[in-house]
């Protein structure tokens, strides 16, 4: 069963493996996050950077959950486990400095 969470800009609905971050304010499409920036003038190359970063660790998460439900041995299953977590924890401290360093704190639309 896939999970569901509510966009904070656009207000529509995010589905597990579409493109999406979180932030302190709550789930977020990337390419609403995206609009929003190039919109208020705070797209830099180092948010772009960033954006591109989590963009990659979350398919990585998608990906390693789909090998996950392929795997057999508890060996595989895991080493993937482990993978997942990490990746998680890193594009969660990626989404945290690309959030402060656009100036995103508490707000909406």
């Amino acid at each position: 069963m896939l999970r569901k969470w509510r966009c904070v800009i656009c207000g529509d609905e995010i589905i597990e493996g579409q493109r999406f971050t979180v932030l302190r304010d709550g789930f977020v499409h990337l390419e609403c996050l995206f609009e929003k920036l190039v919109k208020e003038g705070r797209l830099s190359q180092d948010i772009a950077a960033l954006m591109d970063a989590v963009e990659v660790l979350n398919y990585l998460i998608v990906r390693i959950k789909e090998a996950k439900r392929l795997a057999s041995s508890r060996e595989v299953i895991d080493m993937l486990e482990a993978v997942r977590i990490d990746a998680e924890k890193h594009a969660a401290q990626i989404s945290s400095l690309l959030e402060r360093m656009a100036g995103l704190g508490g707000e909406r639309g």
